[in-house]
């Protein structure tokens, strides 16, 4: 099993995390269960496939496993409560995993049907906005904008006469 340094150096850099924990299918069955807040990345080999959040663990993937019964290992990390929205979204946005299709609520990333409605509530030139969005080369990603590039285009178009 390769160890994937990658993945466990932008997560343990950006999340202070000192420790990445490895499942490998059929060796934790008769695990109690962690009842804490984790994050967890399921992997086909050596391919990182899915990314999720569950207070137990051992129980969702084990329920994973059952839709994708090519998992072979897990690779998952304690976070706070409070930011595991957020921790999850950023890694799935990085990672692109092929069964992830939508981020969990966060604060860091917009839907660009709710940017849409918002758009045109806050800045009364929504073209103008829109515009600007691509002269920046803001982009949605999986149907999400980052706040971050939202917030620059606001500034630069706040900045300008259009």
């Amino acid at each position: 099993m390769s160890e994937n340094k990658e993945i466990d150096t932008q997560i343990a850099q950006k999340h202070g995390i000192s420790e990445m924990k490895y499942l490998i299918f059929d060796e934790f069955v008769d695990e109690k269960p962690l009842e804490k807040k984790f994050i967890y990345l399921l992997f086909e080999n050596d391919k990182l496939v899915y990314i999720g959040q569950a207070e137990n663990v051992f129980s969702r993937v084990h329920e994973h496993r059952k839709k994708y019964p090519n998992i072979t290992y897990v690779k998952y990390f304690e976070v706070e409560s409070c930011n595991a929205n957020d921790v999850e979204a950023e890694l799935i946005i990085k990672n692109l995993p092929i069964y992830n299709k939508s981020i969990p609520s966060n604060k860091r990333y917009l839907t660009v049907d709710d940017a849409n409605k918002i758009i045109p509530k806050v800045y009364q030139n929504k073209v103008g906005f829109l515009r600007k969005l691509k002269d920046l080369g803001v982009v949605s990603i999986m149907g999400y904008y980052h706040f971050d590039h939202l917030h620059r285009a606001a500034s630069d178009l706040n900045g300008s006469d259009e």
